[in-house]
């Protein structure tokens, strides 16, 4: 558990204990009486603890004195529990009960702090008997009564003592006792449940009585039940035990933030503290709605919107990281599963940069199609891209012999990290050669030369690159020059050869454009081939019709897409500005350029027609960290 420091309670308060409404009694509670989940009349027991038994205040009686004089008399607390109390409570709870009837005829010249010291000290002992087996109901009846009594009757008095702090973190050590049990035993652990929820309720009370601020570590360790116990469990309790559960979690939360004020940050409470506390109110509107509780269902839902509009929601840019607001135990192990996919790319996806990228989608159900859509995408790892490069130059090699294989281009970016692989494979009739040069002469007219690359989407970079080759390609000011183009010589030889193109994936608009538009940028439309080992049909797009993404509705996908279109168009601003696109391409872009919307990533880079948010850093229009950044 965390340590506990001083100064991150809440402010003690300084009204009055007494009152006539519950709401003065235990802080202003605008949403939920808690008196009705714990049956305790809390108005009733403060107007009690303010009449002493004695008549004028004079006699001052021992314990023992007392003991003797209350055989015939019925006790106190008599009203509170059956007329049979000590066939009720038995002897673990006849002492405190007893010694509460004792503190609450004692005159005011007689009160000593010591006093409600050992009246805390008996409650200790009845706490420890619960634990062993006692009844949780008798904590209602009796237990808390006769705890509260005297601490409401002799409040004022043992502040001036200056004990009163001690008394509370008494208290706390009870509660983290009882806490520690919950989470260690495996059977009644509903009972215990409802035992420290009822001692969280006495807690409030006797921090409100003696002006000590609550500590966050209970409010902390409360929580972390919710978040310890399984699904499984939590959904067995009666839904009335959870509600009851949340509105006393609801309740401490106010106490530290308060209702009528924006979230702001406090010391002892984590992101973590504010996803749980999201999780129990989200139980609590279930269990609320289970009981035909409209009020409930209304109040909870309130504090959900308020925690997602003010914690959850990013609105510019994050200064350090704040944690994932409330995923379900599945959401939470799909986060670690990407983690452990994404690792290997060339800036590695640590925890915290997926956590800082998720976060900036701003609410919990857009954080939730983010991870849906990031857990559909194709994130081929290098030794996949060696597997389908062997597969196809293997096939090639049965049918042709020995292969000759050239650069793509020059020798940088990913046709020379595929040619990295399949020269590392275990295929041995391939030869590599440093330029097209090089492939001329060492084959003969009507041979094979064969480019490899990771993927062809649209087709452009290939094009392109072929038409710097055979110098056809009419080149803008913005426009990329892959290579030189060939001398004419061997321009006439390469059209002699049949060239084939070799991807490890493939769009079926870019192989029906390359077999297309090649011949007319200067090959031979006989001499043109294009084989490639995964396809990448264009009409499947993220956010289509027809989409990879399993959404969960139309209404998520729609609400995701929109947001992909406002992020992209706006870290689009730099590129769009450098290469003098018209607002169109800019937002023809804003999912891929081309409005491809491809989900596709390699170790070392991404295909511009991925959706733009996941590799396009933003600066200019909007502040954005990308997924997977790439180098231009």
């Amino acid at each position: 558990m965390a340590k506990r420091t001083a100064s991150a309670r809440t402010q003690a308060s300084d009204s009055p204990i007494w009152s006539d409404t519950i709401k003065q009694l235990v802080w202003e509670t605008p949403f939920l009486d808690l008196q009705y989940h714990f049956g305790l009349d809390l108005r009733e027991l403060s107007r009690d603890a303010r009449a002493p038994a004695d008549t004028n205040g004079k006699t001052v009686l021992s314990f023992q004195e007392f003991m003797a004089r209350s055989q015939s008399n019925p006790s106190w607390l008599q009203r509170w529990g059956s007329e049979n109390l000590h066939e009720e409570v038995g002897s673990k709870l006849d002492p405190l009960v007893t010694y509460a009837d004792f503190l609450q005829q004692l005159p005011q010249i007689g009160f000593r702090p010591a006093h409600l010291e050992t009246q805390l000290s008996g409650f200790e002992e009845y706490c420890n008997a619960v634990l062993d087996g006692l009844d949780v109901e008798l904590i209602r009846q009796f237990a808390a009564p006769a705890l509260l009594l005297p601490v409401l009757r002799w409040s004022r008095d043992y502040r001036k003592a200056g004990s009163a702090k001690k008394f509370v973190e008494r208290m706390e050590s009870t509660i983290e006792r009882v806490h520690d049990a919950l989470l260690s035993r495996a059977v009644g652990i509903d009972r215990l449940l409802e035992f420290q929820n009822m001692l969280l309720f006495i807690y409030i009370i006797v921090c409100k009585a003696l002006h000590v601020g609550l500590h966050p570590h209970v409010f902390n360790c409360h929580l972390f039940v919710y978040r310890k116990l399984s699904v499984a469990t939590w959904s067995s309790f009666h839904p009335r035990l959870r509600l009851q559960y949340a509105a006393l979690i609801l309740h401490l939360s106010i106490l530290f933030f308060p209702p009528d004020q924006p979230f702001k940050t406090r010391p002892g409470f984590s992101i973590k503290t504010m996803s749980d506390l999201y999780s129990v109110l989200k139980d609590a509107v279930r269990s609320a709605t289970e009981q035909s509780l409209l009020t409930h269902i209304y109040v909870f839902g309130w504090f959900l919107d308020k925690l997602e509009a003010e914690v959850f929601w990013i609105q510019q840019p994050l200064t350090g990281s704040r944690g994932f607001p409330a995923l379900t135990p599945g959401e939470q192990g799909a986060v670690v599963e990407l983690v452990r996919r994404f690792s290997a790319y060339r800036y590695p996806v640590t925890a915290d940069h997926l956590e800082h990228f998720l976060l900036q989608f701003g609410s919990t159900s857009r954080i939730r199609a983010a991870i849906r859509l990031l857990s559909h995408l194709r994130f081929f790892p290098l030794w996949q891209l060696a597997e389908a490069i062997e597969g196809i130059l293997g096939e090639e090699i049965k049918k042709y012999g020995p292969l000759i294989i050239a650069p793509l281009g020059d020798r940088t970016g990913s046709t020379s990290i595929i040619t990295y692989l399949a020269s590392h494979c275990r295929l041995e009739k391939l030869n590599f050669v440093a330029d097209v040069k090089q492939a001329l002469e060492k084959t003969p007219t009507g041979g094979r030369i064969y480019f490899v690359d990771d993927s062809a989407l649209s087709g452009t970079q290939t094009l392109n690159i072929v038409g710097d080759l055979l110098g056809t390609r009419k080149l803008k000011p913005h426009h990329t020059r892959y290579c030189e183009p060939l001398p004419r010589g061997q321009r006439q030889q390469l059209l002699k050869r049949t060239i084939v193109f070799v991807y490890c994936v493939a769009c079926d608009f870019a192989t029906v454009r390359l077999r297309r538009e090649l011949p007319q940028i200067g090959l031979r439309e006989d001499r043109c081939e294009v084989l490639f080992a995964a396809p990448e049909p264009l009409s499947v797009k993220a956010f289509g019709t027809i989409s990879p993404v399993s959404w969960s509705s139309a209404a998520e996908r729609d609400d995701l897409r929109q947001f992909c279109v406002e992020v992209g168009y706006d870290i689009l601003a730099e590129r769009a500005k450098s290469k003098s696109w018209f607002d169109e391409r800019r937002h023809e872009s804003s999912l891929g350029y081309s409005d491809f919307q491809r989900l596709l990533v390699f170790p070392y880079g991404v295909p511009k027609s991925t959706v733009t948010l996941l590799w396009q850093q933003g600066s200019l229009g909007r502040t954005w960290r990308p997924l997977f950044p790439v180098l231009d």
